[in-house]
């Protein structure tokens, strides 16, 4: 369920609020009648997760040969987004 409320309700009713966000709903604060925060548990944002099993990613991915060579200017103008220099 979600509760909409005004700036003002949840600085009077945070407690309320947060026991609500504590059962699982969903809080959502209005600045004149615009939604401008939602408040929510932390199980919904980071969901615990059990221990990483080590190299579970092994031999999954790759790396080029020349991950680490010198980029041209322009690939370098790309990256950093900026007219290309030359000289």
């Amino acid at each position: 369920m979600t509760t909409t409320v005004t700036i003002e309700d949840a600085e009077k009713h945070l407690r309320e609020l947060m026991a609500h966000v504590e059962q699982g709903d969903e809080v959502v604060i209005e600045r004149e009648g615009v939604p401008v925060a939602k408040i929510v548990g932390c199980a919904t944002i980071a969901p615990e997760r059990g221990p990483v099993e080590f190299g579970a990613w092994a031999g999954k991915g790759w790396v080029s040969d020349d991950f680490d060579a010198p980029m041209t200017s322009s690939e370098l103008a790309d990256w950093e987004d900026r007219p290309l220099l030359t000289s």
